[in-house]
Parts: C-alpha cells; sequence; structure tokens
C-alpha cells in the first residue's frame, strides 16, 4: 500500500487527478493493477489517502516550526478584542429571533 500512495504521489502531482489514470499510477508504483484493487476500490480513495499524507506531513510541520520558535513571550493579546462572530452572536436572542432590525 505505501508504494501506491508513494506512487499515486507522484502520477497526482504530475498529471493531475483526472489525468493520472490507474494503470499511470501503478507504473510509478511499480505495482500491477491487481495490487491497486486489492488495496482500493476506486481512485478517489487513493487519492484521500494521498490527501490525509500530505496533511499530517504539514500539521507535523508547523507544529516543529511553533515548538522551535522561542520568543520568551506570550502571543496571546493581553486583553483581546471582539471575536469575529460577536456582533453576529450579540444580534440573535436565545428564541432565535433577531433582536435587531435590518429593515431599510
Amino acid at each position: 500500500m505505501e508504494a501506491l500512495i508513494v506512487g499515486a504521489e507522484r502520477a497526482f502531482s504530475e498529471r493531475g487527478f483526472h489525468g493520472a489514470s490507474i494503470g499511470y499510477i501503478c507504473q510509478c508504483a511499480g505495482r500491477t493493477t491487481g495490487a491497486f484493487y486489492s488495496n482500493y476500490d476506486s481512485k478517489l480513495k487513493l487519492f484521500l489517502d494521498v490527501f490525509r499524507r500530505h496533511s499530517d506531513r504539514t500539521a507535523d510541520y508547523i507544529q516543529e516550526r511553533i515548538a522551535e520558535m522561542d520568543t520568551g513571550r506570550d502571543l496571546a493579546p493581553s486583553s483581546p478584542g471582539p471575536s469575529p462572530r460577536s456582533s453576529t452572536a450579540s444580534t440573535w436572542t436565545s428564541g432565535g429571533s433577531s433582536s435587531t432590525s435590518n429593515s431599510g
């Protein structure tokens, strides 16, 4: 399965999702189409595994960079401003109706 994911990364990066046939993915992976179908029932499911791997790598990279940062200070603001939703949230009452008028 690892070889298929690596082969799919290459195939998708070269040809895109639609341009990378299952045959080409298998060629890049050095595997047969039988090996593909014994692990996946669609190209989309393989793509999702490739996407998850890429997302996990990105998240790991970001976490490593954050861990390397040592600024010696708290990056959070001392008095947070209004949240982006606060103005919207304050216009609704607990009953679900708007407490402001938008007539115009």
